[in-house]
C-alpha cells in the first residue's frame, strides 16, 4: 500500500478526518500545526516559481488558507495529494490577481461565483492564451532563452549562472527584468483587447 502521508502534509487518511472534523465543529488547532508547516513552503514557491514579490507571496498564501480551509470544512477536498493541491491553489489565485492588475482578492466570499478549484488549463481561455503567446513573442531572444530554460526546463539559476559564467544574482535580477516585461506586455496587449 503506498504511503500518501509525505504529500498529505504528514497526515494520514485518519488523521485528516480528524482534521476535518474538528475544523467543522470549531476546532482549528490541528489544522493551524498541519497547514502552518507549509505556509513558508508555498510562500517560497510563489517568489521563485511565479516571480511574486515577497508580500504579494505572503497575502496569496494567506488567501489561499482561507479559502482551503472552508473547502476543507465543505467536503469540496478530500485526502488526495493536499501539498499539490494547496500550491496549485496559491497559484491559481496569484495568477487571477495578476489578470485582475494586482487586485487581491479580500474574501472567499467576493468570489462564491468562482470557488471551484480549478485546472490551469481550464484557467484560460484562447484569446488570453494567444495574448500571452503575442507578449512571448515580443521578448528579446535571450529573455526567451532565460526563462525557458529556468521555468521549462526546470534549471536553477546557479546553474544557469555558471553555463553562462555569470553570478547567481545577476541571472537573477535579469530573469526578474524579462519577468517583468513579459508581465507588462501582456496587460498592455489585454487592456486593448477589453
Amino acid at each position: 500500500m503506498e504511503d500518501n502521508s509525505n504529500k498529505n502534509f504528514g497526515l494520514s487518511r485518519a488523521s485528516f478526518d480528524e482534521m476535518r472534523e474538528k475544523l467543522k465543529a470549531g476546532d482549528e488547532s490541528l489544522f493551524e500545526r498541519v497547514f502552518v508547516k507549509h505556509f513558508n513552503d508555498c510562500r517560497r514557491y510563489l517568489v521563485t516559481q511565479c516571480s511574486a514579490s515577497p508580500d504579494d507571496a505572503y497575502d496569496i498564501t494567506v488567501e489561499t488558507l482561507i479559502r482551503f480551509r472552508q473547502a476543507l470544512i465543505e467536503d469540496k477536498i478530500g485526502y488526495d495529494n493536499l501539498r499539490f493541491l494547496f500550491t496549485q491553489m496559491a497559484k491559481q489565485i496569484y495568477l487571477k490577481w495578476l489578470q485582475q492588475g494586482k487586485r487581491l482578492p479580500t474574501s472567499p466570499i467576493d468570489n462564491q461565483a468562482d470557488d471551484r478549484i480549478e485546472t490551469d488549463e481550464m484557467m484560460f481561455d484562447d484569446e488570453t492564451l494567444g495574448l500571452l503567446d503575442t507578449a512571448w513573442q515580443k521578448l528579446g531572444e535571450k529573455c526567451k532563452e532565460l526563462l525557458k530554460t529556468h521555468y521549462y526546463d526546470g534549471v536553477q539559476l546557479k546553474k544557469i549562472s555558471e553555463s553562462i559564467q555569470q553570478s547567481e544574482e545577476a541571472v537573477r535580477k535579469r530573469k526578474e527584468r524579462c519577468m517583468r516585461t513579459l508581465k507588462e506586455q501582456f496587460f498592455e496587449l489585454y487592456k486593448l483587447h477589453q
